[in-house]
């Protein structure tokens, strides 16, 4: 038989290992659509989660992100170390060039605005192709 301060010793452990299990549930990234020259120009802040459309391809030195295939603009890095790596096989495959004028394709990225290497980038939760014409 157990004691009554045991008890109550018991119930407050379970009370708090509740309560604490159910307050540190995360909360899903709600993404804003953003238009793809605000992000290249640094007009959203690091730490906003967003979703983009543009020209992405992979080459050598990364992945890399613009507005458009034929864009003067300079590209930004997309960081996927948490995007599925299986989609990142198919990526590299589909998306594949040695710059942003020979290869790549359309994609819709999701993730949140960080650094990525020296300057600001997207830190990547979803890399998805985009069917076109």
């Amino acid at each position: 038989m157990i004691s009554k301060s045991q008890f109550v010793f018991m119930v407050l452990v379970f009370l708090l290992t509740s309560w604490n299990a159910s307050g540190s549930k995360a909360q899903p990234a709600i993404y804003s659509p953003v238009n793809g020259s605000d992000l290249l120009g640094g007009y959203i802040s690091n730490g906003t989660w967003i979703e983009v459309t543009g020209h992405a391809w992979f080459s050598e030195q990364g992945i890399f992100f613009n507005v458009n295939r034929p864009s003067a603009r300079v590209p930004i890095r997309i960081d996927v170390a948490n995007v599925d790596p299986e989609n990142i096989r198919r990526m590299k495959s589909e998306c594949g060039s040695p710059d942003q004028f020979r290869g790549g394709c359309r994609v819709a990225v999701r993730g949140q605005t960080g650094t990525v290497g020296d300057r600001q980038g997207i830190l990547a939760t979803e890399v998805q192709i985009v069917p076109g014409p």
